[in-house]
């Protein structure tokens, strides 16, 4: 006859059982208890993304003051000597030339960017270093052109009168006091003028629709 192995039936109490086949009992069942639930990692970091874009367009700025202000320190500190003659007002004169078609196709390639770039990954920095640049380059030549024939200007005798007519002809203000009177300088201006309107305005206008766009878009990714 075949003989059946009795099982010991369990206890409330107890959390085991014994084997069939041997006397051992099996190991104790572990209950896992609920816990209490912590916040996960995505839900603490859901505002570094958008404060660490607020640090990183902060630094942005600044870094662009910065080196908009070292244009200018720089721009006062190039040496423009008067009354020079021969061939040092050639080379000056050719330096001047160069550098400036240089700045303004920096300024157009800036400008052509913002607009066929999208909106998201335009770079502010750059077109309105280069706007600065633009201003800048312009303020030389007519400094230049009025050191190099005095009677080519009028009232402009140091670098803040040119700095100053050079913004008075970006912003189409002109007071006046500082103006073109000899054909050189006024075919200069004649070409300033018309990039000043047609390139310059059009890209400080760019910078400003960018920069409201770009804060319009800070409150939505929050």
């Amino acid at each position: 006859m075949t003989r059946v192995p009795r099982r010991t039936p369990t206890t409330c109490g107890d959390n085991y059982s014994m084997s069939e086949n041997s006397g051992t009992p099996d190991a104790p069942s572990a209950t896992a208890e609920p816990s209490g639930t912590e916040p996960s990692g995505t839900e603490r970091s859901t505002a570094d993304p958008s404060q660490a874009e607020q640090r990183r367009r902060r630094a942005e700025v600044w870094h662009t003051i910065l080196i908009c202000l070292l244009m200018v320190a720089l721009y006062y500190l190039v040496p423009i000597e008067p009354d020079v003659s021969g061939v040092h007002r050639v080379i000056r004169a050719v330096i001047t030339t160069v550098g400036v078609v240089l700045v303004a196709t920096m300024v157009l390639l800036q400008i052509r960017r913002q607009i066929t770039v999208d909106p998201s990954d335009v770079r502010l920095a750059r077109l309105a270093i280069t706007l600065v640049g633009g201003v800048i380059a312009f303020a030389l030549a007519d400094l230049v052109i009025s050191f190099s024939d005095p009677g080519q200007f009028v009232n402009m005798t140091t670098k803040t009168d040119a700095l100053y007519f050079a913004i008075g002809t970006l912003t189409t203000v002109g007071y006046g006091d500082v103006h073109a009177n000899g054909q050189l300088a006024r075919a200069a201006v004649c070409v300033q003028m018309l990039f000043s309107v047609g390139v310059l305005a059009t890209g400080a206008s760019l910078l400003v629709k960018r920069w409201i766009e770009r804060a319009g878009r800070q409150p939505a990714a929050r």
